[in-house]
This record gives C-alpha cells, structure tokens and sequence, in this order.
C-alpha cells in the first residue's frame, strides 16, 4: 500500500464508490437504511455495514468495491459492538455535562465553576475523539469487542501513523464544513429547497462512506509502520 493515502490521489478516493458495478444498488440500500436510522435498528445495519468499509480496505490493502449487503446478524452485531465501544469512552462525559449543567443554576460560584466545567468537560470529549477513532479501528480490524481496548495496540499504531491520523481528521472536518455551506447555499434559494432531503442524504451517506474508507487506509499504514524493519543506528568509532 503506499506510504500515506494522499498518493492514491484525490481523484481516485473521492471516486471508487463508483467504480464498482453493483455500487449504485448498493448505495441505494444504504441510503434507505439512512433514512430510517432514527431507529436504532436500520442505525445498527447502517453502522455495521461503514464498518465494513473500512474492513474491506484493511484486507486488501485497497480501494476496491463497497461491501455487500448480506450476512444481516454479524452486521448487526458489529454496529452494536461499535455504539458500545463509543458510550463506555463517552461515559465520563455522560456523566460529566449533566453536573456542568446542574451548576448552572447555581448563582455566581455555580456559574464560573459550571462555566469552567463546560470548557473542560467539551476539551476532553474533543481528546477523546482523536482516540476512540484508533481503538474503534483495532476493533475492526481484530473483529473482537475487547480489542478496542487494548490500549497498547491502538496507541501504537496511533503513534506511528499521528499524522496520516490529523490530516485524516482534517480532511473530515473540511468536508463536512464544505456540507454546511453547499445546504446554506440551497436552503438561499426557495426553488432548491425541495432537493434539501436528498442532498442530506446522498452527501451525507458518500462523506461517510469516503470517512470509513480513508480511516480504513491511516490504520493499516500505521501497521506497514509498526511492521517495518528498524534500520540500526551504528555508532561513530572515535580513534584516540
């Protein structure tokens, strides 16, 4: 695989999606599947089939054609395991912004110190962010729960690869910014607003698709790293 996913070239990225033959149907289902994941269980097919991408790409290395739609339980499952692996890191912050917010009512101390816990409480679930993403990808990648906290592996492959990780969640936030000024634009015009619902959905499904592919790609870079062979340093022999 090459050395950081920027060579595969922009072009490439943006378009396997549709380079593969049953792509379209395939698409179609998921966004379906996007449609009614205001219920938890099209949400959990949705999950495990993003989760599925990225797999595709640990295994072989590439981007090649989007997962098919089939063996329903594991896929299932998979969301599942990914929802939970996400509330248990999440679970300080749960329990942390409920007590930011109660110290609200509090008349001046409860103010600042609510205000301060705010600040602390958004700071570390941004921290977690950046490491719950390497510890979700060891579990896709192992296909086991308890992987995702493993701490050692993921961090190790989170250090290797930190870069290809920031430029990844640049490149992220970048595109969903570009999301928000593309709907600012249609929801100014009276005659696109019909079109809002399927630019949501069909943007939405391809930044998602393209997110879990590219992450697939920085967590097996981070591996080629790890695996490469250490050149050692020989000392300078100093004659006296």
């Amino acid at each position: 695989m090459d050395k950081t996913f920027n060579t595969l070239g922009l072009q490439t990225l943006l378009g396997f999606p549709f380079k593969d033959k049953r792509g379209v149907s395939k698409f179609l289902i998921a966004a379906l599947f996007l449609i009614f994941s205001g219920f938890l269980v099209p949400a959990l097919f949705l999950i495990g089939w993003f989760m599925r991408v990225a797999k595709n790409v640990m295994v072989t290395k590439t981007l090649g054609d989007l997962p098919e739609w089939d063996e329903w339980g594991h896929m299932i499952l998979d969301g599942l395991k990914l929802v939970a692996v996400v509330l248990i890191y999440f679970l300080p912050i749960m329990v942390l912004f409920p007590i930011s917010l109660a110290l609200g009512f509090i008349p001046v101390v409860g103010w600042i110190s609510g205000g301060i816990l705010s600040w602390l409480t958004y700071l570390f679930a941004v921290a977690l962010t950046v490491f719950v993403i390497p510890a979700l990808l060891n579990m896709i990648d192992k296909g086991s729960f308890g992987a995702a906290f493993h701490f050692k592996e993921w961090w190790e492959n989170l250090k290797a690869n930190f870069v290809g990780y920031l430029v990844v969640y640049l490149i992220v936030a970048g595109v969903y910014a570009l999301l928000a000024v593309i709907l600012g634009i249609i929801f100014s015009t009276v005659i696109l607003l019909c079109l809002v619902p399927f630019v949501i959905i069909g943007v939405v499904l391809y930044i998602s698709i393209i997110s879990y592919a590219v992450l697939g790609q920085v967590w097996v870079e981070g591996e080629e790293k790890l695996a490469a062979p250490t050149v050692p340093v020989k000392k300078a022999i100093v004659k006296k």
